[in-house]
């Protein structure tokens, strides 16, 4: 008899484990509406990077990766800054306008922060932009879609 009970009750242990586990590991029980997340300033090159994307019916869209410019680069986006993607491509065989595209396509497809594909010669922007994913989905799980600011630690 004790063993049955046993049985029983880490049967439904595990059962509740595995079920907790995997909520959390994908965008589950996210709040339609559309979310930002940006840094509170820029980087030292004068770019401010931001992600933004929208839920509806409980699924990640129109994801969006970019950097506005300030300073002398006020009123660009670095995706849209052909100079700067010329001098990127030659040096990291690599360019905003691609690695923002893949990175945006790989959340929305994959719906889940872990299986966001890097992308070789964007280290930075690739971390940069799983960290807003991350913000950003713990932000809909909410349901705050004020903008989240993320400090600048560059």
């Amino acid at each position: 008899m004790k063993k049955t009970i046993t049985f029983f009750m880490s049967v439904i242990i595990v059962s509740i484990l595995i079920t907790s586990c995997s909520a959390n590991t994908t965008s589950n029980n996210l709040q339609e509406g559309s979310y930002k997340v940006t840094y509170d300033e820029a980087d030292s090159r004068d770019w401010k990077a931001f992600l933004t994307f929208d839920v509806k019916d409980g699924k990640i869209k129109n994801v969006n990766f970019d950097y506005n410019g300030v300073g002398p680069n006020e009123g660009k986006l670095k995706t849209e800054d052909e100079p700067y993607n010329e001098a990127m491509q030659s040096a990291a065989n690599t360019n905003p306008k691609e690695y923002s595209k893949i990175l945006a396509d790989s959340f929305e497809e994959s719906q889940d922060v872990t299986k966001i594909d890097a992308v070789s010669g964007a280290t930075t922007s690739t971390n940069t932009f799983e960290e807003f994913a991350k913000e950003g989905i713990k932000a809909a799980k909410k349901g705050n879609t004020e903008t989240v600011i993320v400090k600048q630690d560059e």
